[in-house]
């Protein structure tokens, strides 16, 4: 009989060697599915489903659970035993596929995490990354998450991909300097203003943030030109410099990898 350990050690290598050739896709999960597996006392948490959350109440909250076990069980991204209920009140989660404890164990003890935020302060839609790191190395992959913004009963359905540190740094790159776009009478219109995003990075250490304070990134492009600050933790913005999109996904990519669970 094959050991079911083994082969998840086997698949969770392959999603992993999947990730430093490119990208890999993960299971999408709602808020309330993931309010479940991780809690929420997250090293960066979402506040309006957390604030969704609170307003379920005790029962509430119980009630939904119990159904998103169920759901997650339907899927086999949990696995209970035979005869066995997903979990009981208090008690560990019964075992989870490969695919599923990546993201829990990305968003519950990451390496970095980084936000991205537009100029009106929104993080809706925009990009999430968590880096992954045994003790003291560098980031060996990055967990990527995309918010979508219609509500269901579950709340919003978030997706996620596997990805290296450099194809993640290229991604925040195209996403801090793509050019604004507005739809009108002849189809899309690129807009000349200048316009500013913000990354944020957390660095972390056993499933809280080493400093309140952001490693920020700033980015103001116009046209094909873009403008980058920086500013370290505890100090003023440092001087904007001009930037391209390899020297903007270099700098960033390298962010990214400094995030250590030391």
């Amino acid at each position: 009989m094959a050991d079911p350990e083994a082969d998840d050690v086997a698949e969770a290598e392959q999603l992993l060697a999947g990730a430093a050739e490119g990208a890999v896709q993960l299971p999408a999960l709602t808020a309330a599915e993931l309010l479940v597996l991780c809690g929420t006392g997250q090293v960066v948490a979402d506040e309006r489903e957390t604030r969704w959350w609170d307003g379920l109440g005790r029962q509430g909250q119980q009630n939904l659970s119990t159904a998103v076990l169920g759901f997650l069980a339907e899927r086999e991204l949990i696995r209970p035993a035979d005869g066995e209920p997903p979990a009981a009140a208090g008690e560990r989660l019964a075992p989870m596929s490969p695919a599923l404890a990546v993201i829990v164990a990305a968003r519950r003890n990451p390496a970095v995490v980084a936000v991205g935020t537009r100029e009106d302060g929104s993080t809706n839609g925009t990009p999430w990354m968590y880096g992954m790191a045994r003790t003291g190395e560098p980031v060996q992959a990055v967990v990527a998450e995309y918010v979508s913004t219609k509500m269901t009963e579950l709340g919003p359905a978030h997706r996620f991909t596997l990805m290296s540190a450099e194809l993640a740094g290229r991604f925040l790159a195209r996403w801090a300097t793509e050019a604004p776009v507005r739809r009108g009478g002849h189809g899309l219109r690129l807009l000349r203003r200048a316009r500013l995003r913000i990354i944020d990075f957390y660095r972390c250490r056993g499933g809280e943030q080493r400093d309140p304070d952001p490693d920020r990134v700033t980015v103001t492009a116009s046209g094909g030109q873009h403008m980058v600050t920086r500013r370290r933790p505890g100090t003023g913005p440092g001087p904007p410099a001009a930037c391209d999109l390899e020297a903007l996904s270099a700098l960033l990519t390298g962010m990214i990898r400094e995030g250590q669970n030391s």
